[in-house]
Parts: structure tokens; sequence; C-alpha cells
């Protein structure tokens, strides 16, 4: 790709060259205080989408969005009442949507035979139910 050649006639982004992908794209993250979700807000925001990220660490969801200039609901997916209510608020922020991006997700380091039931259940609400 030296010299800045074309992708499937859109710019290279990434490396200075061409106009940003995401330019004026409205999008949420859901997940978007730390690991892949925060890596998303950072990366959509900085090719140039309005970004909205969702999750329910206050303090890194706010420190990311502060830093890339995208806005923080708090939001426990895992309640999905609260979840539509706050993908609507989010929605209603950015004046529309065009990338629903459900990142968030619960991971367990215990054996699966020695998990109890209840965190069984929160995994499948915010892994499973939580992105429907």
């Amino acid at each position: 790709m030296a010299g800045g050649g074309a992708l499937d006639g859109r710019a290279v982004v990434g490396f200075g060259i061409g106009p940003m992908l995401l330019t004026n794209k409205r999008a949420i993250v859901t997940g978007g205080a730390s690991g892949i979700g925060a890596a998303t807000v950072r990366a959509y925001a900085r090719e140039g989408a309005r970004v909205v990220a969702l999750d329910i660490d206050d303090a890194a969801g706010s420190r990311i969005c502060e830093d890339v200039g995208a806005a923080f609901l708090r939001c426990d997916i895992a309640d999905r009442a609260q979840l539509f209510a706050t993908v609507d608020r989010a929605v209603e922020q950015l004046g529309g949507l065009d990338i629903m991006a459900n990142v968030a997700g619960v991971e367990r380091r215990t054996p699966a035979e020695d998990i109890p039931d209840d965190e069984w259940d929160l995994v499948f609400s915010v892994d499973a139910k939580g992105t429907l």
C-alpha cells in the first residue's frame, strides 16, 4: 500500500490518507468501558463517528469517552427495560442510529461445572439476551 492506494475504491484509513469512513455515522457501543468495547469506541471516534458508549462502569466509561469526544450512558444490558430505555435515549441524543455494536460481555474464569446458577444467569443475560 505504499503511496496510499485504495481498497475497493475507498480511501485507505488509518494512514492519514483520504476521508474517514465513519464520518458523521452515529454509533452505539455496548461494553464501551473496557476491552474490545473500549477499543471499538476509540476506533469509531477516531474514524469520525459520533459515539455513545454504554456500560455499567461509570468511571472507566466516562474517562474513555471524555478522551475521544464520545458520550457515555450507564446501562446494565442484563436489564432489558433499562437497555431499551437507554438505547432510545442514545438514539435521541445522536439524532438516529447507523451502527449498533453489541460488544458487552461477561466472562468467568471458572470451570463451567463450578459456575453457580446465578452467575450462569448473568452470563446469558448479558452475552445472549443483551445482544438481541
